[in-house]
């Protein structure tokens, strides 16, 4: 899947899950009980991992990549 193909951590694959979800950075932080400086940090990694310039472009290319699997 995209998170294995672009080597997310378990806390990098959560993240993306709960943005795909329509989150909020503030909600992925409540959600998780941790600070929105380490949901940002998580969001850092996944744009470089990926090449994605924006939440909403990763979002897209999280979304694609499921689509094309089916």
């Amino acid at each position: 899947g995209f998170a294995f193909h672009h080597k997310l951590t378990g806390a990098e694959t959560a993240t993306l899950s709960r943005l795909v979800a329509g989150h909020s950075v503030n909600a992925i932080a409540e959600h998780n009980a941790i600070s929105r400086e380490t949901v940002r940090s998580h969001l850092k990694r996944i744009f470089q991992k990926t090449g994605a310039h924006s939440q909403s472009e990763l979002v897209r290319m999280a979304v694609q990549s499921v689509v094309r699997q089916r």
